[in-house]
């Protein structure tokens, strides 16, 4: 990434899959700002980074029907078109409210496949 000119060059090996991901990474880090020279720091800052793309790019309902219609993360990944990197940290970014329709849809198919 190029901060002063606002340019990101993404790999041209990348899926489309893991371009998006990887740009939305690269935006969350540009609004960021400057990366921490402190290690604990910058890796905490990464993190959020992650998560921030991964909320931008996973919007709660689509989280949620992943939960209902899969059963590993690679596939919850790719319906909600992401990698399986972008796919945990929307994860950890959950909410309480998308734990808790996660958990709910989860039940729902359990008991509706019964």
């Amino acid at each position: 990434m190029n901060v002063r000119r606002r340019i990101i060059w993404l790999d041209s090996d990348l899926t489309p899959v893991q371009a998006r991901s990887v740009l939305a990474y690269e935006i969350a880090q540009y609004e960021q700002g400057p990366t921490p020279s402190d290690s604990c720091m910058a890796r905490a800052a990464q993190k959020a980074a992650e998560e921030w793309a991964a909320l931008m790019l996973i919007p709660s309902e689509v989280f949620v029907g992943a939960w209902a219609f899969c059963l590993d993360l690679a596939a919850m990944a790719a319906m909600c078109d992401v990698d399986l990197p972008t796919f945990r940290a929307r994860i950890r970014a959950a909410s309480d409210a998308d734990q808790d329709a996660a958990i709910l849809a989860i039940a729902q198919t359990r008991i509706s496949s019964a």
